[in-house]
């Protein structure tokens, strides 16, 4: 006997079966009722998969542990599963997803000369694919009844479609039937069996609930239950059974014709239907209106007291609203987080951004949304190793560095920072690099192998080792193997690599940082990885399959896996997508994304079969799925059922866009405003709002930061006094988190060794900005630089070449006259630096190789226009490379401060002499400059072009040596543009002038003179005009002028000790003429924000410049520093 329990939304469906003596109580519970009140030997209650366990607690909860055990609760899968148990027939190995994956793919390699249609598309049209053929056993349709249908199709298209489909859905079943079970055929074969064991159902009471639809597979297991039980309930959510109407119920009302159909067929009487129209559920007049609005019958409340509408800006501004409100209802009116369900239509869209607002506001949820699982560590240190030894691109470093980042091996993060580092710097890649011995100098380029190197390589190697051995073995367990030895060696690797020690380890470390769902989930991809290699190698068996091909197969398998999370906790909100959440009597319902077109989803077509081919197989009598128009009235009816789970509060959010793109409200949304007319939206919302949770209200006073306001002054203070937000509040001020910087005297000491001796280069550096100088020089934090021919070792080849030729040529004219010796020579010192700091030329790439050609062409012109400078000066090169350091002629500079002695050291370049005819020495210091430079006085008030007067004063501490100034030459040779018509002399004249030396001189005519004979400024920015009068003078000082610089340039390093030593580390960069954040790799820690055009341009004279010079050494104060 076939009775059907109808009612909209709330009326109560379910309980409504489970007594048949009390016929006007709510459906759901009448449902209940009258299970706990059978007295048939057997009572079964059928629901959907995922209303299982919520059935059965309802039950105990309601009606007792007896009733409880005695009322069977099944979903369809579960019921094949009992009656399997009972009679036999589901013994045998049953099919993954994954194991359907693998034949599927077997199956199109079986059949591909066969196909035309999918032919060049059949690899990539696997999950096409199987989804096809899951719908044909859903549909109850055998390859054959395809076959069929084609020979009656009269279009060509579609009868090759269906012929190519019969052909791949039968060769699949055939590979099926050899080995395994597929649960997707579990329905048919309990079909099968129902009909040898009739006695299953005889007699019983059979309650189905929470369907608005049914298979081919699933009607045909209830004809058996209407032909032999005493009696089937059905609970329909519908209003009406008249099947003419056209709304969102018109897909339940079907599945009732159906249902009644069916009974006749099978000789089953059909009870009058019972109608279930008062609305329980709900406990206040606007959600009944709500409900009733959007089911076609316009009703309208007064109040809207218990339906918010959002407004939100943005996706995330949902999320935030939702996390807020439902952390309020909680704190302030009496909710249970269990009590409360959010509803999206777009998981892809909301499930991260929500998850992630739950967690600021601390939120335990269930989120029902899968995840996939080929991102997950584990899998991606499997799908690694694959591609490491197998295909055309072996042992990438990038796949062998993704393997082991993956934190589940027992490497240390130091480790493999070291051979990242390593390899980073050599560029190493290939077998050829990874599978034998590392050689190279561990920084790069240009170092002696020290002891310490030497070290630091045999510890690479030891590393490298420990990667490549594991990783060699499984290369060769897997190049012509089964592919059950291919799972086999899986596995091995996993051991081979100590992960059955490393990962329980990793996974506690999850636990430890509060992370339980993690951790779970990673032990759950562990176990599906062992179902994966086991359903691999029961499939493939002892077939020979290369490595590549299981891996492409295993890539494949582990894409469309997913795990979903376990609840973690009883009382969390239940979070998922219209279509698979089970909502649990909710109190309250939020739903996201109300936007025109997603919720209600409007469905696009999809499969292998459009909507006009599945009209004429439908005409045809092939059962396949709903056309679209169906399927969209199944969204409105999903859209319906979302609306009206809450029985106290609903909210609705929708966002006004999505990016870039545009939204606006949907239908959800216009039903409310209809039904609730004295509605109004809510939109922006102040921030306290949303600071009802510490992580929340921290997130709010970032947001605020830089806000004058009481809110924001409000939040600050409040996180000031919570010490475990203390540090991360120090570091929100932008530009400023920094700029407050301080180390305790003791601690920088440690740092510093006290501040006694410096390099040029750090003294820059820490006028730059003191916090960069903190990093690079205090803590160690260097960029990494590979072991290549950029800019640095361009100019380091360009320096080595300059002292080998020119520091070691007598005759400086010969280098000039004689244009092939020189090109000779410059051959030779290449090749000699190459094989003493890079390794050999034959280890260089070609595009290095091409490098060095072009420098090649470029030294010889730039040492040919040195010798011409030379030549026309009096000034000799005296020094190449000379090092300032104690016990030489050429000690440090000495500065005194009051906490003792500082030194200042380096390197320079070239220490020029001249002697004039009184015997006085004079001494200029030349620097080779790889790119562009613009001595200016003025930037030496700030910090900036100190190292070539460092080396002045040094040099001038010698009483021999006159200072005669500083000179930058170009060491390289700027490219000039042309129109075509100047002429050869004039680019000459360009190209020299780029390559004239600037710098600051000593503003003497004779040792300018000395410096270039003649003074035609070819060869120094300072020359005589026709008229015999000094030009350039901006780059020349008199005697006392250029001994203030120097003064001035000692009494910045004073100050800098002395700052150093009290502990000032703080951000303040430079932005005088320069932008010291640009380039700066440090900005990420900091956390500075400066645009490129916040430097300010200074263009201020040598007179004034020397002024304010003048003025701080008689205050005897290094405040220059501080200059606006």
């Amino acid at each position: 006997m076939l009775e059907l329990i109808l009612g909209r939304a709330g009326t109560g469906k379910t309980a409504a079966v489970i007594n048949e003596i009390h016929t006007a109580v709510l459906k759901t519970t009448l449902l209940r009722k009258r299970l706990a009140e059978s007295t048939a030997p057997k009572t079964i209650l059928i629901v959907p998969e995922q209303y299982t366990f919520e059935s059965e607690r309802a039950l105990l909860m309601e009606y007792g542990a007896e009733t409880a055990n005695r009322v069977q609760v099944y979903s369809f899968t579960r019921l094949a599963q009992a009656a399997f148990l009972q009679y036999g027939g589901g013994a045998g190995k049953r099919l993954t997803d994954g194991g359907r994956r693998i034949l599927m793919t077997l199956a199109l390699e079986n059949c591909a000369d066969q196909l035309t249609l999918f032919e060049k598309s059949a690899d990539r049209m696997t999950d096409v694919l199987l989804n096809t053929v899951g719908e044909m056993k859903i549909c109850g349709i055998e390859p054959d009844m395809l076959t069929k249908t084609a020979e009656a199709v009269t279009e060509d298209s579609l009868s090759r479609k269906l012929k190519e489909i019969a052909l791949i859905y039968g060769t699949y079943e055939a590979l099926v039937a050899q080995t395994y079970l597929d649960p997707l055929d579990d329905l048919t074969r309990l079909d099968d069996l129902l009909a040898d064991h009739p006695d299953f159902f005889r007699n019983a009471y059979v309650a189905v609930d929470a369907f608005d639809g049914f298979t081919v597979q699933e009607y045909r297991v209830l004809r058996h239950a209407l032909r032999h039980a005493e009696k089937v309930s059905v609970s329909l959510c519908c209003d009406d059974l008249d099947a003419s109407r056209k709304d969102l119920f018109s897909t339940v009302r079907r599945t009732a014709s159906r249902l009644m159909r069916l009974a006749k067929e099978s000789g089953t009487g059909v009870l009058s239907p019972v109608y279930c129209k008062t609305p329980y559920r709900f406990q206040n007049d606007a959600l009944r209106a709500v409900e009733s609005t959007y089911a076609g019958h316009v009703q309208q409340a007064d109040t809207a007291e218990n339906v918010c509408v959002f407004r939100a800006t943005s996706p995330y501004e949902e999320a935030d609203f939702t996390a807020a409100k439902i952390r309020s209802l909680v704190l302030h009116e009496g909710y249970r987080y269990r009590d409360i369900s959010v509803i999206c239509r777009d998981g892809e869209r909301y499930t991260r951004l929500f998850a992630a607002a739950l967690r600021r506001w601390e939120i335990p949820a269930f989120l029902s949304e899968a995840r996939t699982v080929d991102a997950e560590p584990l899998m991606r240190f499997v799908l690694s190793a694959f591609q490491i030894v197998s295909g055309s691109r072996k042992w990438r470093s990038e796949d062998v560095l993704a393997m082991l980042k993956t934190g589940i091996t027992s490497f240390m993060a130091e480790e493999l920072a070291l051979l990242e580092n390593y390899v980073y710097t050599w560029k190493l890649n290939g077998a050829s690099a990874w599978c034998s011995p590392f050689t190279k100098h561990p920084d790069g380029f240009g170092k002696p192998m020290e002891d310490t190197a030497a070290e630091t390589l045999r510890t690479l190697n030891a590393l490298r080792e420990r990667v490549t051995a594991p990783l060699i073995k499984f290369s060769e367990r897997t190049a012509h193997a089964s592919g059950e030895q291919i799972s086999e060696a899986v596995y091995t690797l996993l051991i081979d690599f100590d992960l059955e020690q490393s990962f329980p380890i990793f996974c506690r470390t999850l636990e430890n940082a509060g992370r339980d769902d993690l951790s779970a989930a990673q032990m759950r991809i562990w176990d599906l990885l062992m179902e994966v290699l086991d359903q691999m190698a029961g499939v493939l068996g002892e077939q020979i399959i290369t490595g590549e091909k299981y891996g492409r197969l295993l890539k494949e398998i582990v894409s469309g896996e997913d795990v979903s999370d376990i609840p973690q906790s009883m009382d969390s909100i239940t979070f998922g997508t219209a279509d698979r959440i089970r909502q649990s009597a909710p109190r309250a319902v939020f739903l996201l994304g109300a936007v025109q077109g997603e919720f209600p989803l409007i469905p696009s077509v999809n499969g292998v079969f459009s909507e006009p081919e599945r009209r004429t197989l439908l005409a045809l009598e092939l059962p396949v799925s709903d056309v679209l128009e169906d399927r969209m009235l199944q969204e409105k009816y999903l859209a319906y059922a979302a609306l009206c789970g809450a029985s106290e509060k609903l909210y609705l959010t929708y966002p006004v866009s999505v990016g870039q793109e545009a939204k606006s409200p949907g239908e959800l949304i216009s039903a409310v405003e209809l039904a609730l007319p004295n509605l109004k939206i809510t939109q922006n919302l102040p921030p306290e709002f949303f600071a009802n949770a510490p992580e929340a209200a921290f997130s709010q006073t970032a947001s605020l930061f830089n806000e004058n306001s009481t809110v924001s002054e409000t939040l600050k203070s409040v996180f000031r006094e919570k010490p475990e937000f203390a540090g991360r509040l120090q570091v929100l001020g932008g530009t400023d988190r920094m700029a407050s910087a301080r180390l305790a005297p003791e601690t920088a000491n440690d740092y510093f060794g006290g501040g006694h001796y410096f390099s040029a280069s750090q003294i820059e550096v820490y006028h730059q900005c003191r916090f960069k100088y903190f990093c690079r020089y205090g803590l160690g934090a260097k960029e990494r630089r590979p072991a290549e021919i950029d800019a640095l070792e361009y100019g380091s080849l360009m320096h080595y070449l300059f002292e080998q030729i020119l520091g070691s040529t007598e005759d400086i004219q010969a280098l000039h006259l004689y244009a092939d010796d020189l090109k000779a020579r410059v051959h030779t010192s290449i090749m000699d630096y190459v094989r003493e700091n890079m390794g050999g030329y034959d280890a260089l790439s070609p595009r290095e190789k091409y490098r060095l050609y072009r420098m090649e062409q470029t030294a010889v012109k730039l040492i040919a226009h040195m010798s011409e400078e030379m030549m026309h000066s009096l000034f000799r090169p005296e020094h190449f490379e000379l090092e300032l350091k104690n016990g030489t002629p050429y000690p440090p500079l000495r500065i005194p401060t009051k906490n003792g002695l500082v030194t200042v050291g380096g390197i320079i370049d070239r220490v020029d002499l001249y002697k004039d005819e009184n015997g006085t020495t004079y001494v200029r210091v030349v620097d080779y400059k790889t790119g562009r430079k613009e001595f200016k006085l003025a930037d030496v008030l700030y910090g900036m072009s100190l190292q070539m007067l460092i080396y002045l004063a040094a040099l001038a501490q010698n009483k021999d040596l006159h200072p005669a100034g500083i000179l930058y030459m170009p060491a390289f040779i700027a490219s000039v543009t042309s129109d075509g018509t100047e002429s050869a002399d004039k680019l000459k004249q360009e190209v020299e002038k780029n390559l004239r030396m600037n710098g600051l001189l000593l503003k003497d005519n004779e040792i300018l003179n000395a410096m270039e004979m003649g003074l035609n400024g070819r060869f120094i920015p300072v020359y005589l005009t026709k008229t015999r009068k000094l030009s350039g003078t901006a780059s020349a000082l008199n005697e006392p002028e250029l001994q203030i610089v120097l003064r001035y340039v000692e009494r910045l390093i004073a100050t800098m000790a002395e700052e150093l030593s009290s502990g000032e580390i703080m951000a303040k960069p430079l932005m005088q003429n320069i932008n010291a954040c640009a380039w700066c790799p440090y900005t990420s820690v900091c956390g500075s924000e400066h645009a490129a055009d916040d430097a300010e341009k200074n263009s201020m004279k040598n007179d004034e410049a020397l002024a304010r010079m003048e003025n701080d050494l008689e205050k005897g104060s290094g405040e220059n520093a501080k200059l606006d």
